[in-house]
């Protein structure tokens, strides 16, 4: 993943660190939240290189020595956009028709556009060429099951990039349409966020976990309690499924605040809110005035009047998933976590209530599987529990 420049300069901030020793103690503990305790060891001792730490790993190293260094080189968003940059540069002319499935009607679409959008088409059909070969057939042609294993090979790593690459697809299979190639767009299925997650590189993604402090931290500094209340929300259990739905019909009828027992009462469960959580969600009902920073400038707009813990602006006392969703871009924005997103705050909610049920309170890891699951309104089979068996014991086991 990171070029052979950026990986000369990590290593090289590595071996100078190790002769400091709180710094090094600073970072190794940093590290070791996120990466396997022993690799982090030897990567200070020099048995391990940095490019065979796997893409999450390398992005984990340079989130760390960056927020050490301060150093723009190792700025996150500008490397992973650099290295965007690089994909989407364009081979030898010899080489680019056995580069492509169909690379005659592939270069007829991208010719609509300017030359740095089409160099960007033309590197997603590249991306894609390797599962339409082995489908033996053109990316127009797949169904919605097949589209959606294109999608996921693309290995996006945000929503965002996601979005981008679904709407060139979307605009190549109606070329098709419009040529007569194809009937059925199958891409403009792919049409909320939330569907969109779940064709994220999930490597990258499950690797990426926060810890509460990371996470309550990034809420109670968030510019708006409407905003960071929902990072609260999420991580100590409520569902994002469905738009949102829980977030979005919470009301403070829905709140209880016993100061023994401050939980959230939903038809199907009760779920236990942190203290900053219970204070975020004080803060959301009492807030009036939304801030919105662009730049240099500041504005404000009043917030709807309503029970409602999220309201939306301009008297709207309801907010759309749309809008949390947006909501939480900005505070990835913010605080320059490309991986901050509703499933992974989530991911990261389930796995500090396991540690804290097995851990601290010795429940066993089955009962503590059981009690994850129905806190997060995740369903109670076989696969889930599997699933979740698995994530619970690769973080128990890079917690030690």
């Amino acid at each position: 993943m990171l070029n052979k420049q950026i990986t000369m300069d990590l290593e090289k901030v590595l071996q100078g660190v190790k002769f400091l020793s709180k710094a090094k103690k600073d970072i190794e503990m940093q590290l070791s939240e996120v990466i396997n305790e022993d690799k982090v060891k030897s990567l200070f001792d020099g048995e391990l290189k940095i490019e065979n730490l796997s893409d999450s790993e390398q992005l984990n190293l340079l989130t760390v020595i960056y927020g050490y260094a301060k150093d723009e080189r190792f700025n996150p968003s500008t490397v992973l956009k650099k290295e965007d940059k690089k994909e989407d540069e364009e081979p030898k002319k010899d080489d680019m028709p056995n580069l492509y499935f169909d690379f005659s009607f592939k270069t007829e679409f991208a010719s609509q556009y300017k030359d740095d959008t089409k160099r960007v088409v033309l590197a997603l059909f590249r991306k894609t060429a390797e599962i339409e070969n082995n489908k033996g057939k053109d990316l127009h042609s797949f169904n919605k099951e097949e589209l959606a294993e294109a999608i996921i090979s693309l290995k996006a790593k945000t929503v965002r990039s996601l979005q981008d690459k679904v709407s060139t697809i979307e605009r190549y299979i109606d070329f098709a349409k419009d040529n007569g190639k194809t009937k059925i767009n199958y891409a403009t299925l792919f049409d909320t966020r939330e569907k969109l997650e779940a064709l994220l590189d999930k490597e990258a993604e499950e690797n990426m976990i926060f810890d509460k402090d990371e996470i309550m931290e990034m809420a109670m500094s968030a510019d708006n309690a409407q905003d960071g209340v929902i990072l609260g929300l999420l991580f100590d259990g409520l569902s994002h499924k469905n738009e949102f739905e829980e977030l979005v019909e919470l009301t403070k009828n829905d709140i209880n605040m016993d100061t023994d027992n401050q939980e959230i009462v939903l038809e199907d469960r009760n779920v236990p809110m942190s203290t900053e959580t219970a204070i975020l969600v004080n803060r959301a009902l009492d807030e009036d005035k939304y801030v919105s920073i662009t730049g240099e400038k500041v504005r404000k707009y009043k917030i709807a009047e309503g029970d409602n813990v999220l309201r939306g602006l301009r008297g709207k006392n309801k907010v759309k998933g749309q809008i949390i969703s947006q909501r939480l871009l900005r505070i990835a924005d913010t605080f320059d976590y490309p991986y901050l997103n509703a499933t992974t705050v989530s991911y990261s909610g389930q796995l500090h209530l396991a540690k804290e049920l097995i851990e601290e309170k010795g429940v066993s890891i089955n009962n503590a599987i059981i009690a994850v699951l129905k806190r997060f309104a995740l369903p109670i089979n076989n696969s889930s529990q599997f699933t979740l068996r698995n994530r619970i014991e690769k973080y128990l086991d890079s917690s030690k």
